[in-house]
């Protein structure tokens, strides 16, 4: 989901698979850290321009990102959501 530019920024990208099967970019965001709240901020942005949460994310293993899709895209299926 995410990686760090050279001023130590994290960068969050939005991959999708067109019907092609090929990667397509959906959006991206410059963020200010990583706590929880910078992460529903991005994801809340994603649902207003978007209209519907995804059917599964696929991250890192970011606590705080984990955070925010379980209070933000609850339904939305990811790796995380199964880990206690």
């Amino acid at each position: 989901m995410y990686s760090r530019n050279k001023h130590g920024l994290p960068f969050a990208s939005f991959v999708g698979v067109n019907h092609h099967g090929k990667s397509t970019l959906l959006g991206c965001a410059l963020m200010g850290n990583e706590k929880i709240c910078c992460f529903e901020w991005v994801f809340k942005q994603w649902l207003r321009c978007m209209g519907s949460p995804p059917q599964a994310i696929i991250t890192d293993q970011c606590k705080s990102m984990f955070g925010a899709i379980k209070n933000v895209l609850p339904d939305t299926r990811h790796p995380g959501a199964y880990d206690t």
